[in-house]
């Protein structure tokens, strides 16, 4: 029986302490005024507790407690946390309460480390003369590179029998390489650029009947381009802007070009880009323009991307591209996919790579730099890793795997060669 009282007297001194401890806890909250927040906040501040002061400045600015100090410790907050999408919007509400430097290059910062550099650029821009450069005293625009590619490919011969008419063209051998400049004019919405790029194969066309007996013609192609273009941010956010290039080329008697009866051409390439930013999440618009085999090509194309860590050290995306030729009126009939992430890996090195399903052989990379024409390409696969030695070089390494597809004829029949090429493209970029 005193057991049962006990228990019953230990059930109610619980209940009682469990009922002040809610009300105290609603009392406080009820309480929550600015020396409270203000201490309390800079404490955690000082002991760099981070996921506290970001619960308790945010139950403040829901009790419309806010002021400078409370927004910078909680951008701050967020940005040592690497979540530097979320400290943006506070460093702006703290430049709003007092234009300071500090909030400023924070701010600068939170956009770079975002991702969001033309933000950055565009905010940079607007500061006073001295802020302004040194924001910008890192970002080195005007560069000079050098690039080498080798290609290693599984293309060759198909096997045939004495009985057998048989024709085949099997590219080997292939080398490519450029070198050129980069340069900002003084207006920073406009970079032009100049480079010279040699392409070269050994073709070997194989055939065989049974009167000419077997023939293998082989030639040297050899092509060299000359590159020049600009890239011109349109608005003054600077997301939306204009890319074009204009390859001048030379080829020699063997080359693609040259049988179709030119020995010099012009492949004219622009590009339109739209960018907008929200919070995690970015879309770009754009549209390629360019001329290829007396044909006029674009490639409209939509990208979305997400950086789930609020921060430019991951970003995910997704683009699908539309060939069309207007001369043949083929019109968004062959879609090109795209998914691809990037990272960044050690706060050094840059980590891009994405899978490409194209099943088409009219194939311009966005930049307007690499052509396809010949063989029809399934997809491909890019691995491309780039990090600075100093503040002035910059290395690089770009890895495709590239699946082909092209065509034989063997006893009057046409058939269909699958094979695969890895290109390897190394450079280095010295920016001034």
């Amino acid at each position: 029986m005193i057991k049962f009282k006990i228990n019953k007297i230990m059930h109610k001194i619980l209940i009682i302490g469990l009922l002040i401890l809610l009300y105290g806890k609603a009392i406080s909250q009820e309480n929550l005024n600015f020396a409270f927040v203000d201490s309390t906040t800079y404490n955690y501040y000082i002991k760099k507790d981070w996921k506290n002061l970001i619960k308790l400045s945010n139950k403040a600015f829901s009790k419309n407690i806010d002021y400078y100090y409370l927004r910078m410790r909680t951008g701050i907050a967020y940005y040592n946390q690497k979540k530097f999408i979320k400290a943006i919007p506070h460093f702006i509400k703290a430049l709003n309460f007092n234009n300071d430097t500090i909030a400023i290059e924070y701010l600068y910062y939170s956009y770079i480390f975002s991702g969001k550099y033309f933000d950055a650029k565009l905010f940079a821009d607007k500061q006073e003369q001295n802020i302004k450069q040194k924001l910008l005293k890192n970002n080195k625009p005007n560069n000079i590179f050098f690039d080498y590619q080798y290609t290693n490919s599984n293309n060759s011969k198909i096997h045939y029998s004495l009985q057998d008419v048989f024709s085949q063209s099997v590219i080997s051998d292939e080398k490519y390489y450029d070198f050129g400049i980069n340069k900002m004019v003084k207006n920073n919405r406009l970079i032009y650029n100049l480079y010279f790029a040699h392409y070269s194969n050994t073709t070997n066309n194989y055939h065989y009947d049974q009167v000419n007996g077997y023939i293998n013609n082989k030639t040297n192609i050899s092509e060299s381009e000359l590159f020049g273009g600009f890239f011109y941010h349109i608005n003054n956010k600077n997301n939306f802007s204009i890319y074009t290039n204009i390859i001048i080329g030379k080829s020699d008697a063997n080359s693609f070009y040259r049988r179709q009866g030119i020995s010099r051409y012009i492949i004219p390439n622009i590009n339109f880009n739209y960018y907008y930013n929200f919070n995690i999440f970015k879309l770009r618009l754009g549209n390629n323009i360019f001329k290829l085999d007396s044909s006029l090509f674009y490639y409209p194309y939509i990208e979305a991307s997400i950086m789930p860590l609020n921060n430019n050290k991951l970003e995910i995306f997704y683009r699908t591209e539309f060939i069309n030729n207007i001369k043949t009126k083929s019109y968004l009939k062959k879609p090109i996919y795209v998914f691809g992430v990037k990272t960044l890996l050690f706060d050094k090195i840059a980590l891009s790579s994405n899978y490409k399903i194209v099943n088409s052989k009219n194939l311009i990379e966005e930049n307007g730099y690499i052509i396809y024409n010949n063989n029809i390409i399934k997809d491909k696969i890019l691995v491309e890793l780039s990090t600075y030695f100093n503040s002035h070089i910059n290395f690089f390494i770009r890895y495709q795997y590239i699946n082909f597809e092209d065509n034989y004829i063997l006893n009057m029949h046409e058939y269909i060669n699958n094979y695969k090429t890895q290109t390897f493209l190394g450079g280095i970029k010295w920016t001034y």
